[in-house]
């Protein structure tokens, strides 16, 4: 989280890898990960509300779906940002 900071990004787009196996009781989404970080809340993305996070199960099915979903979702992102 520390090197991500230290980039100061405009944008943070999210693959959580972790999230094929939401059952597992050691899970935390990367969502939360994200939000309870100290050293990422000064960032410009997070400042910003500028964090796409692709679908949950992208890093299993990597299908035109999740592609075409994700795309979709960044492209709102984009459009939305001032």
């Amino acid at each position: 989280m520390e090197a991500i900071a230290d980039a100061d990004p405009d944008w943070i787009i999210v693959l959580d890898r972790d999230g094929m196996n939401p059952e597992d009781p050691e899970y935390t989404p990367a969502e939360d990960l994200i939000a309870d970080s100290p050293a990422l809340q000064e960032t410009s993305a997070i400042e910003q509300d500028q964090i796409v996070y692709m679908p949950q199960g992208m890093y299993l099915t990597e299908d035109v779906q999740a592609y075409t979903d994700f795309l979709n979702d960044f492209a709102d992102a984009l459009e939305g940002a001032h």
